[in-house]
């Protein structure tokens, strides 16, 4: 959940309806925080570094270009996620060349 910024309740519903954990699991899990070290100045820091000129996806909104389209680039490169998923949390066109944005963001 740090690593990927997902907060505790995104996580434990990914987890249970991919059946990768149950209810009695997820119970025992504390819930931890999903911001970065040094607080949430931090994340805005790491987001306008992210900033650049040309996006190789151009359908992806803009609040989406930061962190997150390389949090996501990097699960799909580990195939953690597949493409669809992938295209769905970047709210990006389904034609949208995916392999671009893995060498245009830290991966």
């Amino acid at each position: 959940m740090v690593h990927f910024g997902l907060n505790f309740l995104t996580a434990r519903y990914r987890l249970k309806h991919l059946g990768w954990a149950s209810e009695k699991d997820l119970a025992a899990v504390s819930r931890v925080s999903t911001y970065p070290p040094g607080g949430i100045d931090r994340w805005q820091e790491a987001e306008a570094l992210r900033d650049f000129e040309y996006f190789p996806c151009p359908s992806v909104p803009a609040e989406r270009r930061g962190l997150l389209a390389s949090l996501v680039a990097e699960a799909w490169v580990k195939q953690h996620l597949d493409r669809r998923q992938a295209l769905e949390l970047l709210d990006a066109a389904p034609d949208e060349p995916l392999e671009l944005l893995t060498n245009a963001v830290e991966v």
